[in-house]
């Protein structure tokens, strides 16, 4: 094959001597990369003369024939042979990269020369870049990835590596840091897609400093843009010089804004473990430079990381420490800084309804939302106007009031439209389509959860997605598709499990459902038993009573008590009835003041008692009518209706 390859690359000979052939097949070693390149080497040397009509070797010359050992050494003797103002510019060219511009490689060769030269140095530059073109060094590319014309390319990443290497470094820096200046003359209106890559050329050419601030701004670009990968990467780079700064305020503050950052960007992809220690750092960072705005802002960072894995007593201590952070804030600043200040209360505020919304004690979720909504309205923040809005929904949600529901989250989408917050428009969605499922219009619902997916996925927010993919198993469920719905819950539980997802408890409970449709009752009873843990570990009252009424429904299927395989101190592990569980599921929903919930216990108490052998009729017959005066009072039409077919069937 080696043999064949150099025929072919010789074919324009008149006649390819063996010894010439041989030696370029024992050079190679087989890289076709080596025989095309020291076929090169060979005509820039006169060894072989290109005719009209065919190639000539001078065999007189073969005799003498030096070849290099390696690839990279081939390429060192076509860059020697190269006449100096050609090399030059291939070096120039080189350091901009593989791709480089014309433009680039102009303005840097006519760097410093009067303006009368200008225009010679243009026409030799470009007469250079058309000889490097003839001898196969670099080719121009069709279409520009930049908005300079006229983009090029090396032939090949090692060429260019190795035209980059024969470079002096003091030179190299320089042409580096001459390029950063090029193409920030560039950035007008690309700022995102330039401002790493002027990071990288600063941080070649040994000015630290400048590059920090460049890859700080090309993070913050790629955070605004929801590239959470790209703006990890840069402000990786950016702490990485940072620490090798002096600890001086300026230089801190940078860290600060940079494990900000960080933080957002983790806790957006769920990698909520980075996304702590980072949060961790800038509040130490914080809190040593007495910076109390950006202490409030690691405080509320790691309040978001511990409630979205369900340490609500954890995150509820968190909050206090970032409202009394935004307190001392408040003392010290003046008129610009105080209203930052009240902004991070209202932020604070608002994580505390969040999390006091997650402990079932709705009346304080919803005192803190107001208190953050007046503050809100007050500095006109409209973003944090639309959280408090979204929060008071899911209290009107569980108070039973769905006008108001409807209300306050189309009032928080408006919100968030107006601020242009995809994250924002992903919650509200999820939780449209919450609502929706959960007066039983499936239809409805999936139609707002697959939409939530899908801006989901566009802004890379995976604990949004997980969210809605969750809810859309629950529609599965409540439609009757229970295969679908355990596939799905099956795919998604241990990607939330690795991450600790607070809603877990609640992925189990639905697939013990989807499992208890298919008469799978082992596998129903393992994931309920799994749900009522979690839910404990979590402390959502709201999740502990929907996993009893699993177990209920499960005790009744199996046509006797149940007992729990735990070990869990505050479960009990006695064999517990149909009765026993349902009893356990109503009383929570009573004492937390849930009614919707409490009409599905009572409806499914219903059903046990009027259909299992030795049931309580009476008793059913009065939660039926429990259940069905709740689901009209809450105007639940398509749960009236399934009750009424039932009786009349």
């Amino acid at each position: 094959n080696s043999r064949a390859l150099v025929e072919e690359l010789l074919r324009p000979a008149r006649v390819l001597p063996d010894d010439l052939r041989e030696t370029i097949v024992n050079a190679a070693e087989g890289n076709p990369f080596y025989m095309e390149e020291l076929v090169k080497m060979l005509i820039e040397d006169g060894v072989i003369v290109k005719g009209e009509a065919y190639w000539e070797v001078q065999t007189d010359r073969l005799a003498h024939l030096r070849v290099p050992a390696t690839l990279t050494g081939v390429l060192q003797a076509r860059l020697d042979s190269l006449l100096p103002v050609e090399r030059e510019t291939l070096q120039i060219a080189a350091v901009m990269g593989r791709a480089f511009w014309e433009e680039g490689v102009v303005t840097l060769r006519s760097h410093g020369l009067p303006a009368a030269e200008r225009a010679r140095a243009r026409q030799e530059t470009l007469n250079i870049l058309n000889r490097l073109q003839l001898k196969e060094l670099i080719f121009r590319q069709e279409e520009s990835g930049f908005d300079a014309p006229n983009e090029f390319v090396f032939k090949q990443t090692f060429l260019r590596d190795v035209t980059y290497n024969s470079l002096l470094r003091r030179q190299r820096r320089i042409y580096h840091a001459q390029i950063a200046n090029w193409l920030i003359e560039k950035v007008d209106g690309r700022l995102m897609e330039l401002a790493g890559l002027i990071g990288e050329h600063f941080e070649w050419a040994e000015e630290l400093e400048t590059a920090v601030d460049w890859y700080i701004c090309a993070g913050e670009q790629a955070q605004a843009a929801y590239t959470p990968d790209t703006a990890v990467a840069h402000y990786q780079r950016a702490l990485l010089h940072l620490h090798a700064l002096p600890a001086q305020p300026e230089f801190l503050a940078k860290r600060i804004t940079v494990q900000n950052g960080l933080g957002e960007m983790f806790r957006l992809q769920t990698r909520f473990a980075e996304a702590a220690q980072a949060f961790t750092a800038m509040q130490g960072l914080a809190a040593a430079t007495d910076d109390f705005l950006s202490l409030t802002r690691a405080w509320l960072g790691l309040v978001h990381i511990r409630a979205a894995q369900g340490e609500y007593r954890e995150a509820l201590s968190s909050v206090e420490r970032a409202e009394a952070a935004a307190a001392q804030a408040a003392e010290l600043a003046d008129a610009e800084e105080n209203e930052t200040a009240v902004l991070e209360m209202v932020r604070a505020h608002n994580s505390k309804s969040m999390i006091y919304y997650r402990l079932s004690e709705f009346d304080r979720a919803a005192n803190w939302s107001e208190q953050a909504l007046t503050l809100g309205r007050q500095i006109n923040a409209r973003l944090e106007m639309a959280r408090s809005l979204n929060l008071l929904g899911h209290v009107e949600h569980m108070r039973g009031s769905y006008q108001g529901v409807d209300a306050y989250y189309q009032q928080s989408l408006q919100l968030y439209q107006e601020v242009n917050d995809p994250l924002g428009i992903v919650a509200i969605t999820t939780n449209l389509g919450e609502i929706a499922r959960l007066r039983a219009d499936y239809s409805q619902a999936q139609d707002f959860f697959m939409r939530a997916i899908k801006l989901a996925q566009e802004v890379h927010d995976r604990d949004g997605e997980m969210l809605a993919r969750h809810n859309l198993a629950a529609v599965s469920v409540g439609m009757g598709n229970y295969a679908q719905a355990e596939a799905a819950l099956r795919r998604l539980i241990p990607t939330a499990a690795a991450v600790g997802w607070s809603g877990l408890s609640e992925s189990y409970r639905f697939l013990a459902e989807a499992c208890l449709g298919q008469d799978d009752l082992d596998g129903a009873l393992n994931a309920a038993q799994e749900a009522l843990i979690l839910a404990h570990e979590v402390e959502e009252l709201e999740m502990i009573g929907a996993a009893w009424r699993v177990l209920a429904r499960l005790s009744a299927a199996f046509g006797g008590a149940i007992t729990l395989d735990t070990t869990l101190t505050d479960l009990p592990d006695e064999a517990l009835d149909a009765r026993r569980c349902f009893a356990r599921s109503l009383h929570i929903f009573r004492e937390i003041g849930v009614e919707l919930e409490q009409a599905h216990t009572l409806r499914s108490w219903a059903e046990y008692e009027l259909t299992a052998v030795g049931g309580n009729r009476t008793l059913g017959q009065r939660y039926w009518q429990q259940a069905l005066a709740i689901f009209t009072r809450l105007g639940i039409d398509r749960e009236i209706g399934r009750m009424e077919l039932a009786v009349s069937s």
